[in-house]
């Protein structure tokens, strides 16, 4: 039996995305140090994917950034049949975002790195990372390694009583 139409539904409609055809994506990485200041190394993440350069270098703006960092913008052209082309592109960064909100031709790394260094010391000495919990694994794998092996277990003799 069939059921019938209920007038409190609403219609189906089919929806359809407009075709991704042509033109750039701008994807913007953000980079900064992490790790101890012995083994630092640098930690990239995609944050943003835009269809403008401008839109990308806005959302870039307004986002707070330490001076440890920096954000990079690649860009990449959508649905490229052309793989050899796609990989170059996304080898070099098209523009550098400093600290400060400026695009920049390069990002002052050493720079970065002094602010880096200066802020791990800082919270180092108040106490931030005790007994190495929070450092990198190649700290925490040497202080395990010097610590003394732990004491082996204590054999029970009976006494003659």
């Amino acid at each position: 039996m069939k059921r019938p139409k209920s007038s409190n539904r609403p219609k189906r409609t089919s929806r359809v995305a407009a075709p991704l055809e042509g033109g750039d994506a701008w994807v913007l990485v953000h980079v900064e140090f992490m790790g101890c200041t012995s083994h630092p190394r640098l930690d990239s993440l995609l944050y943003h994917v835009a269809s403008s350069r401008d839109a990308a270098i806005a959302r870039a703006k307004r986002i707070y950034t330490e001076p440890i960092g920096w954000w990079e913008l690649y860009r990449f052209t959508r649905d490229s049949a052309d793989i050899e082309a796609d990989v170059e592109s996304g080898l070099r960064p098209e523009l550098y975002i400093d600290h400060r909100r400026r695009v920049v031709e390069r990002p002052d790394v050493k720079r970065a790195r002094a602010r880096f260094d200066s802020a791990r010391r800082k919270e180092i000495a108040a106490g931030v990372f005790p007994g190495g919990v929070d450092q990198c694994e190649v700290c925490h794998a040497a202080q395990r390694a010097a610590a003394p092996p732990a004491r082996a277990a204590q054999r029970r003799t009976r006494s003659k009583r």
